[in-house]
């Protein structure tokens, strides 16, 4: 089990596109679990909820918030961009303990840190399972190491209450993380889409192109570059290169093999629990064949009894011409980017996602939830705790799409 504290932006982060020099994150994949026995989901999932930091807010801030995911625990807060995991076990004495590391993502600074719950501080009822269904108060306490790098620092931690269980989608652009990000994984890839539970989403964005074969890939710019790619052979138009000669001369940024649309979503029904995909064309070009293996997603999770709903984006005229010609445009669902006005036009469009510079629009987001069609509304892609605050109080939006959404895991949660 891993225990993944991903802790949210504190100051104003840019919502644009804009790239710099990156710095190198000594962050590994995996952290060695300590000895004892796994802790079952039913134990782990008790230690959900909103959690007071009663040493160390000066770094983590003055709240977290716990989550179970996947047989870990996470944690997000919203004072600072830390990413932390550790495993965890049980011990012997029916504590639980974890170790493992945390890394600050704009810096890419990284330290140990170590956290326990002592058996009368809720771990032998974390412990117990399915045997205790009790409430317990948890009380998580460790140390970290120091950012100044001089010596280690504690961290104690009080849940004070239970989760809002409503309907939420937190939403990860680019399947989870941008490689800005530097999280060890590739944007739009496989590996980030596992990753992004992690980060506290339940749903993902994730950007189409179509390459000179006409298949249908995940990539977000237009072209290959060493932003995307570690190659020398592969660089330029997405278009000019087939699937082979991708595959055979490159790879993703952090080696791993860039995957088709339909490879993304077989691997969504199968091996996550994400709940809802947006597909975002970038092209016109391959509409149909997007739409076919949207179509054919959807007929496989249906047969496997997987809840998943996939929306199909329509971004911009040329995008939505290809899709209203496209044979099966009525048979999936779709998201209209552009002014809510045409939306009743789309006989399938399921949702509207506005831009964020249009600003919360709260009775223009609440006439259609409420109306005749109860569209779901998702605003795009906001990124600093103060936008991300404004846009949870000033509307009652479906959810949000983000580049940090364990930032948004941890605002939404804790109001």
């Amino acid at each position: 089990m891993r225990l993944i504290l991903a802790l949210a932006l504190g100051s104003v982060l840019l919502n644009s596109g804009c790239m710099t020099e990156l710095l190198s994150a000594d962050m590994p994949l995996r952290v060695a679990r300590p000895a004892g026995d796994p802790i079952d989901s039913a134990g782990g999932a008790k230690l959900a909820g909103v959690y007071s930091v009663v040493q160390g807010e000066d770094i983590f801030g003055s709240k977290l918030v716990a989550l179970w995911v996947r047989g870990e625990l996470c944690l997000y807060s919203g004072s600072e961009v830390i990413f932390v995991e550790t495993a965890g076990s049980m011990a012997a004495d029916t504590s639980a303990r974890f170790n493992g590391y945390y890394r600050f993502v704009r810096s890419a600074m990284t330290g140990s840190i170590s956290l326990t719950i002592l058996p009368d501080e809720g771990g032998r009822s974390v412990g117990a399972g399915l045997r205790n269904r009790d409430s317990a108060t948890f009380t998580i306490r460790g140390t970290f190491d120091n950012p100044n790098g001089d010596g280690s620092r504690d961290i104690v931690l009080v849940r004070t209450r239970a989760l809002d269980t409503a309907k939420f989608y937190i939403m990860g652009n680019c399947a989870g993380g941008r490689n800005s990000e530097r999280l060890g994984r590739s944007e739009n890839s496989l590996e980030m889409t596992r990753f992004s539970e992690y980060l506290g989403c339940n749903a993902v964005e994730v950007d189409l192109h179509v390459t000179q074969d006409d298949t249908v890939i995940l990539m977000h710019d237009d072209q290959f570059s060493p932003r995307t790619v570690e190659t020398t052979y592969i660089l330029g138009d997405v278009s000019s290169f087939t699937l082979r000669q991708i595959r055979r001369n490159s790879r993703l940024i952090h080696g791993e093999v860039l995957p088709t649309l339909s490879e993304f979503l077989t691997f969504v029904i199968d091996s996550t629990n994400l709940q809802l995909v947006w597909l975002d064309p970038k092209v016109s070009r391959g509409v149909d064949k997007a739409l076919e293996a949207q179509k054919n997603a959807i007929d496989y999770a249906r047969r496997k009894g997987r809840s998943l709903r996939i929306i199909f984006g329509l971004p911009s005229p040329e995008i939505l011409d290809a899709f209203r010609r496209a044979p099966l445009a009525d048979s999936v669902e779709a998201l209209y980017e552009l002014l809510p006005e045409n939306l009743a036009s789309i006989k399938s469009c399921r949702a509207w996602g506005p831009r964020w510079t249009r600003g919360t629009q709260g009775a223009t987001v609440a006439g259609l939830q409420n109306g005749p069609h109860h569209y779901w509304v998702f605003p795009w892609t906001i990124d600093s705790p103060d936008y991300m605050t404004q846009f949870l109080n000033d509307a009652h939006y479906d959810g949000i799409l983000s580049n940090y959404p364990s930032m948004l895991t941890g605002l939404y949660y804790a109001r």
